[in-house]
């Protein structure tokens, strides 16, 4: 157990580097938060910072992918914070006095979420988040990890289309990934058809029973397969930065790399039709998507979802942060900006492309930049701006007529 800061002169949580949230306090007042240390304009590594008589402690080790908040037992004898393993968020348990600590949850194919530890840390309630999506309010005791159901009622199902879920992993040089396949219950042994879905965020935007429009693309007749990849720290701190840097751009492309090895273990499971395969992407993803495109890749067709093919198109704060990321602004380092924008390799792009955006989202400039730069190399592409939506869709009948749009699309290649 680490202690920083030790004696009188203790900082306040807020006078601590980089970026504080989710201060909770004891029921004796005693303080607990998350604390980035790293670029104080965007957090991306937590740690949990628990006060100490002899100043703040870090009681738990620095590679626990954090997912907070922290939350004190009503005694106060213990602390519980989210975790990852994997793209599963699960519950830590410490006793911060002796620097013990736990999982709390078990390591199955769900998350836990709305977590409250008990006196002593003997049970910890929690709703499980299964695969699919589907909620129950659990009880793990803590001898012999044993799960047991609250209520029985108090089950919330969020799908409408019957689905099976199966969590997917595979190896890479750099560590484990994780990613979901859905497919239809009613699939009929037959093989089917794949999207592939980048989600955006990238850090903390995805978690086990997240199930996006994943089941949207079942309804349609289609498997969707959701992986994780590097950005969002799944592989730890070391490779997540050398995504946002760019490390090896153009030429190596480790996330690229990471993805498509996913989509062959995917493809692997003999449930898929590996000749009908396609791609989607949103915010970050479609970035991801927007690279995947200039190398070799096994998808029949993409849609880009408000995506950025061009850095040097970014705001002007968002400048300011790249440029800390990768040592200069486009003006200094022409080079490595060039690199990172997949608008340099329009002419590498061999599948058809549908553009959607927002009509006060990135369509300008960043939808008719990448629209230009596609149809100047002869891609075929179509470019779809919703009127009064920005980066997300806020209207469900927009939502839905995007999906129905992307697989017009798909289906138009084969």
């Amino acid at each position: 157990m680490a202690h920083m800061n030790a004696g009188v002169d203790k900082p306040r949580p807020e006078d601590l580097p980089g970026y504080t949230t989710a201060v909770t306090l004891s029921s004796s007042g005693r303080i607990a938060f998350l604390n980035s240390d790293c670029d104080p304009e965007f957090p991306w590594w937590f740690r949990l910072l628990v006060e100490h008589p002899a100043g703040w402690t870090v009681p738990l080790p620095p590679e626990l992918r954090l997912a907070g908040p922290p939350a004190w037992s009503e005694d106060g004898s213990v602390l519980s914070v989210g975790a990852f393993r994997g793209i599963r968020r699960g519950v830590v348990v410490l006793e911060p006095d002796s620097g013990s600590w736990w999982w709390a949850t078990p390591d199955d194919q769900a998350s836990y979420v709305g977590v409250v530890p008990a006196p002593g840390g003997r049970y910890v309630e929690a709703v499980r988040v299964g695969l699919d999506g589907v909620r129950n309010h659990v009880r793990v005791d803590r001898e012999g990890g044993a799960l047991s159901q609250l209520d029985s009622s108090d089950v919330e199902r969020l799908l409408d289309v019957r689905v099976s879920c199966r969590l997917v992993r595979w190896e890479v040089p750099a560590g484990t990934l994780e990613g979901v396949l859905m497919t239809p219950a009613s699939g009929g042994g037959r093989t089917l058809p794949l999207v592939v879905d980048l989600h955006g965020g990238p850090i903390g935007a995805f978690q086990a029973g997240d199930v996006g429009n994943m089941a949207g693309w079942c309804a349609r007749g289609f498997a969707a397969f959701r992986p994780e990849f590097r950005s969002s720290g799944i592989l730890g701190p070391d490779a997540m930065w050398q995504a946002f840097r760019g490390a090896g751009l153009p030429c190596s492309d480790l996330e690229v790399e990471e993805v498509l090895a996913g989509v062959a273990a995917v493809a692997d499971t003999g449930l898929l039709d590996t000749d009908r395969m396609f791609a989607i992407g949103h915010s970050y993803g479609a970035y991801l998507l927007n690279r995947i495109v200039t190398t070799d890749h096994p998808f029949r067709a993409a849609v880009c979802w408000e995506g950025i093919a061009d850095l040097r198109l970014l705001d002007a704060a968002s400048l300011r942060t790249q440029s800390r990321w990768r040592g200069g602004t486009p003006a200094d380092r022409p080079d490595v900006w060039a690199a990172a924008s997949p608008v340099e390799r329009a002419a590498q792009v061999r599948v058809p492309m549908l553009l959607i955006y927002g009509e006060h989202g990135l369509a300008v400039p960043h939808g008719e930049n990448w629209l230009t730069a596609l149809r100047r190399h002869g891609v075929r592409s179509e470019y779809v701006v919703y009127a009064n939506e920005g980066h997300v869709m806020t209207d469900p009948r927009n939502e839905a007529d995007l999906l129905d749009r992307a697989r017009t699309w798909f289906l138009s290649v084969l």
